[in-house]
């Protein structure tokens, strides 16, 4: 039984390595989509494009059950939401700057106090 295990070991950890990417594959495809949703508006035609391909192309290497594609293709979906990322964080960093840089309202004369505080716990009191 030992002697068996050995011999399949490396079919068992090839099996394992396609489970693993599979997975990985399908986890990036179900974010993929859910980003898309919520940052539709966000994105521009050209970037929605580019993601949309990667996605289907990442569906077919999925269904294909080929391990390097599915890989390859996770990379490259991968750097391209990366790509997207960088740029929708770098126009939201221009937006916020041009409203005020930390998104609070400019000219508000609130004064903020300084309180010195003791915390005090019921539990000694026993």
């Amino acid at each position: 039984m030992v002697n068996q295990a050995k011999e399949h070991a490396d079919d068992d950890r090839k099996h394992r390595e396609k489970i693993d990417t599979k997975n990985q594959s399908e986890t990036l495809i179900y974010q993929t989509e859910k980003n898309i949703k919520d940052f539709g508006e966000k994105l521009d035609a050209d970037s929605k494009s580019r993601l949309e391909a990667g996605l289907q192309a990442l569906k077919d290497a999925v269904g294909s059950d080929d391990v390097q594609k599915m890989q390859s293709a996770s990379e490259s979906l991968s750097k391209t939401w990366n790509e997207v990322s960088t740029k929708m964080y770098q126009s939201g960093a221009a937006e916020g700057a041009a409203t005020g840089g930390d998104g609070q309202t400019q000219g508000t004369d609130q004064k903020v106090e300084e309180a010195d505080y003791e915390v005090v716990d019921d539990k000694d009191k026993k």
